[in-house]
């Protein structure tokens, strides 16, 4: 049920500031004290013969500009990608980004380990909200597992009608009609859950099948280097011929214990005459 509690909105950590020499800088020239009084007062007569010659020049441009002219608009200024809070609600697009950044750096520590990864879907659950946005989930966790390289297991058919809707009751792993899922419409009762893992275990079987490859055992006993000295015993063959240790002794329709059946206790396999302790 990994993801069913992630519905919440996500804080982004607010971006840290710089400490780079130009910064400093910049801080530095702002606590600057003021100019001397004399400079103040060359700047300041400045201004005023320049806020004159603005006055002039806007008083004219009125002259030449009809009176019903309209103003052009002023340019809207940017908005921007980060919420003012940092907060983001469930399946906005910037929480889209925040939650798969999540998923793949949980990916990445558990194939950091060097073993197989599988993961597993969530199930539809009660509600048609609740089912629509376990589907929403899975559709990233899906992505996800695509651009790992890992596997995943889609168990959604299993709980759901043939309408895609939940289901309370359904056929278990061997076809038999029993409730699948517990009162609350979340969890899984004894047989929805070995239901669940019969999906799980067959791709891991997949998974171990891929990954050990066959092996050819000799029948036969090796032939050791031919080139033996004349009139030396010839050496130790390198392999025996093989003997399965867990070959049936019985046929398929008899059963353990019965007429005709060898004991299955009382001797060890690995040594005639060494009695199981």
């Amino acid at each position: 049920m990994l993801g069913l509690n992630d519905r919440i909105a996500l804080r982004e950590p607010a971006p840290e500031k710089s400490d780079t020499p130009a910064d400093k800088k910049n801080d530095k020239n702002a606590r600057k004290p003021n100019a001397k009084p004399a400079d103040a007062k060359s700047q300041s007569k400045d201004s005023a013969d320049d806020a004159a010659a603005k006055r002039e020049d806007r008083a004219a441009d009125r002259e030449l500009q009809p009176d019903d002219a309209e103003a052009p608009p002023l340019a809207s200024p940017e908005k921007s990608t980060r919420s003012p809070n940092g907060i983001y609600e469930f399946r906005d697009k910037r929480w889209v980004e925040l939650y798969s950044k999540k998923i793949d750096e949980m990916i990445a520590v558990v194939k950091s380990k060097g073993v197989p990864v599988v993961w597993v879907g969530l199930p539809a659950i009660s509600g048609e909200k609740s089912t629509s946005d376990m589907l929403f989930l899975d559709a990233l966790y899906r992505d996800a597992a695509g651009r790992a390289g890992i596997t995943y297991v889609d168990i959604w058919d299993g709980f759901v009608d043939e309408a895609g809707r939940f289901q309370q009751k359904g056929p278990d792993f061997e076809g038999q009609i029993r409730p699948l899922r517990t009162d609350d419409g979340v969890y899984f009762t004894k047989p929805g859950a070995r239901k669940l893992a019969h999906y799980v275990e067959r791709e891991i079987n997949r998974l171990l099948a891929a990954r050990s490859g066959p092996v050819a055992l000799p029948t036969e006993p090796a032939t050791p280097d031919s080139n033996v000295a004349p009139g030396q015993p010839a050496p130790r063959p390198l392999a025996g011929p093989i003997v399965p240790l867990v070959a049936a002794a019985i046929n398929s329709d008899q059963l353990l214990g019965g007429p005709g059946t060898s004991p299955r206790h009382g001797r060890c396999a690995c040594r005639a005459g060494h009695d199981q302790r």
